[in-house]
């Protein structure tokens, strides 16, 4: 990003710790759970100065996929390759290699994700302390302020729902987190939705100290955080660039920096008494994927399909197609470097795309550690081993996966369960409940032992369902935004 965009944009470091006195809340992480806490927050008018820190660079100012960069193979993998970091997830405690990867960016995960978007299911909820119906307006808020809607709505989609019912499969035109709205009376879409576009888009940047507002600060990492008595009275960064520490002192500290990063933070930091619990209960998704080609003749209409898990079925399918065999290969080959690329094709194909989702349970053994102090992104390492259920949900996913096949007169191909952490759909860590002998946070996101700590990112929750968790962390974080304006005020 040039340096003179950046200084038009963000507030220096030094200015920051300038002021630091001046901070009433200082969000950490600038993906969709930070953001949307701190322009909920400042929506509420209560004269806070809000900094939010990114450990990442400032690099894109939307979705790759909002940009003209979203065709563009190789940019988009260079691109991540400046602002990805190697992380460890492993079922076994030997395993130490790094194999997975992390996101720090201004934006982090919502630069560049596919877009799906469908809420929990009400039983999903049954660890929480919250409900279903408590949680259902911050739902409905999230779904307004994503733009959430119907992407695809072919005639041969609408068809093959119909043939793949009478086969028992209730797919649905898929939920998707991308203004898809004319164009007129003065309205631009603004394509897949990214928490830096909000943020810019919003009248509530500033530099911080000039007036109230949120203020956005680039390349520097927390490294900890310090406890004095009950409170968090310190937080130590380093500017990345120069590698100078600063110490901050705001009144206010919310903690989003997404998933196990939350977590290592509070662990590096020694700042939670709770450690039976601390760490513990980390969860990702179990994830496959698959192609379906048709035996006969080709799929001639766009599909994005969505078919919900159940009771009985706790993994849910996404459809996206039809590809040719050119670009199915290309697909193949590059889903994470453009996964949104599905969006520039529209021509006949007779292969699908298949991914397939199932619930992980949430359990004591599932955990992280820290590797050596625990300062720095990579510098710990999440154990997370399948249990028996987990087993039992992967076997289904395949057994359905090859009815679905057979019901659409397809071969199944290519069918590969990925390894554990490859979704980046992380959570727990830091568990919410009502009891603070069993759980770190309350119910409303705060530290039970920390009063002026609180987190917004999924890292609070004590399990997840199979659905992709981020309209779920925005819902959460516009809690957030509530539950500070309480306790701040």
């Amino acid at each position: 990003m040039a340096d003179e965009l950046r200084l038009a944009l963000e507030t220096h470091i030094k200015v920051l710790d300038q002021k630091s006195s001046e901070i009433d809340v200082l969000v950490i992480g600038s993906g969709t759970a930070g953001i949307t806490t701190a322009i909920a927050l400042a929506e509420k008018k209560l004269g806070l100065k809000i900094a939010i820190l990114e450990a990442g660079p400032l690099t894109l100012l939307s979705h790759v996929a909002s940009s003209p960069l979203k065709l563009n193979e190789r940019a988009v993998s260079l691109l991540q390759n400046q602002i990805t970091y190697k992380t460890t997830w492993s079922e076994k405690e030997q395993s130490l290699a790094p194999n997975t990867t992390g996101w720090a960016a201004v934006g982090g995960r919502t630069l560049i994700w596919r877009g799906n978007i469908p809420r929990f299911r009400p039983e999903d909820f049954q660890d929480w302390p919250l409900t279903y119906e408590e949680f259902d307006p911050y739902y409905s808020r999230a779904e307004k302020l994503l733009s959430v809607g119907v992407f695809v709505n072919s005639e041969g989609q609408k068809v093959l729902m119909k043939e793949l019912k009478k086969s028992g499969f209730d797919f649905r035109a898929s939920s998707v987190a991308i203004d898809s709205s004319c164009s007129e009376n003065g309205n631009l879409p603004v394509g897949f939705d990214s928490s830096i576009a909000r943020l810019l888009r919003s009248d509530y940047l500033v530099t911080f100290g000039e007036s109230p507002g949120i203020s956005l600060t680039s390349e520097v990492e927390v490294v900890s955080l310090e406890k004095k008595g009950e409170r968090i009275e310190a937080v130590h960064v380093v500017d990345q660039r120069t590698e100078t520490p600063y110490t901050l002192a705001p009144k206010y500290i919310v903690i989003a920096a997404g998933g196990i990063q939350s977590v290592r933070l509070v662990m590096a930091s020694k700042i939670e008494e709770n450690e039976d619990v601390l760490g513990c209960y980390i969860n990702d998704h179990l994830l496959a994927h698959a192609f379906f080609r048709r035996h006969s003749g080709v799929w001639k209409d766009r599909f994005h399909l969505y078919s919900p898990p159940t009771a009985h079925n706790p993994f849910h399918f996404q459809l996206c197609g039809p590809l040719t065999k050119e670009k199915m290969e290309f697909h193949k080959s590059n889903l994470a470097t453009l996964p949104t690329r599905w969006v520039g094709w529209n021509e006949p194909g007779d292969y699908l795309e298949c991914e397939i989702f199932g619930r992980s349970t949430s359990d004591q053994n599932k955990r992280l550690i820290l590797m050596d102090d625990g300062i720095g992104l990579s510098s710990c390492k999440v154990i997370h081993p399948k249990s028996q259920e987990d087993l039992s949900v992967l076997h289904s996913m395949k057994n359905g996966t090859k009815k679905l096949a057979a019901a659409m007169d397809a071969e199944l191909l290519g069918w590969t369960i990925l390894p554990v952490g490859i979704p980046m759909h992380d959570s727990g860590g830091l568990r919410m409940g009502t009891d603070p002998e069993t759980s770190i946070v309350k119910p409303s996101g705060q530290f039970w032992r920390i009063p002026n700590l609180s987190v917004a990112d999924a890292s609070a929750w004590p399990s997840q369902g199979s659905a992709n968790p981020y309209l779920t962390i925005t819902a959460w974080a516009l809690k957030q935004a509530d539950e500070l304006e309480r306790i701040i005020t």
